[in-house]
């Protein structure tokens, strides 16, 4: 059975927000595979967007072992890119 509880505080963070705060530009850690690599970025983009109000910007690269390294870099240096609409894309049918 089910029973319903109240004002049970929710965890907040989880296992990368530790390192996500100690994070300073240019900083980089290293992951088991590329779902913990995007699960990182994710965390540090989310993490500084709403904690800092700032747009971070990442990068991640494959290592010769397998393991993958996730850098927070300088938002100034990378910024972030504009969404641009395709042109050729049409609507309505029309040709």
């Amino acid at each position: 059975m089910y029973e319903i509880e109240k004002d049970v505080p929710m965890p907040i963070g989880g296992k990368w927000k530790p390192i996500v705060v100690k994070m300073g530009i240019g900083d980089s850690v290293v992951v088991a595979n590329n779902m913990e690599a995007k699960t990182l970025k994710s965390c540090i983009h989310a993490y500084f967007k709403k904690e800092k109000n700032v747009t971070v910007a990442t990068a991640t690269r494959r290592l010769e072992d397998g393991t993958f390294r996730v850098w927070r870099l300088d938002t100034l240096l990378y910024p972030p890119r504009k969404k641009q609409l395709n042109p050729r894309k049409r609507s309505g049918g029309q040709t």
